[in-house]
């Protein structure tokens, strides 16, 4: 696939991600970080709709992180682009100069996890759930 072919991929329900994940990135210094970036459609998306936000783009695929670097070339030094898989998505933090952000990140994580060793669910990953989806709590 070349970047030409790359560039005319179209991302599913990319209307609906912009829709949903935008609002918060329309702030100047907002960072949108795409944990599996494939051929960046929906990044470029983002970039277009957010113009304040910058890039943090993640795939463990070096050939399809090379055709998402062409097709988001046009957005200049608000993309950031790493070689590496998304449970690696600390140690990408701290490469791209956001250490709090990692440290609040595996805070949050190991909170998660320590709730559903205690109480066999956690809270805070069915309300993502629920918000993703759009589902009413208890649905």
């Amino acid at each position: 696939m070349s970047g030409q072919q790359a560039a005319a991929h179209v991302p599913v329900m990319c209307a609906r991600i912009v829709e949903l994940l935008s609002p918060p990135l329309q702030a100047p210094g907002s960072v949108y970080v795409d944990c599996t970036l494939g051929l960046g459609g929906h990044a470029e998306a983002m970039l277009t709709a957010c113009p304040e936000a910058t890039l943090i783009g993640i795939d463990r695929d070096q050939h399809a992180l090379a055709l998402a670097g062409e097709r988001l070339a046009p957005f200049g030094d608000r993309v950031r682009l790493f070689q590496a898989r998304y449970d690696e998505l600390p140690d990408v933090l701290e490469q791209a100069g956001r250490p709090l952000e990692a440290q609040r990140l595996m805070q949050r994580v190991e909170y998660d996890l320590e709730m559903i060793k205690e109480l066999g669910y956690c809270s805070g990953i069915e309300n993502y759930s629920r918000y993703l989806s759009g589902r009413e709590s208890g649905a």
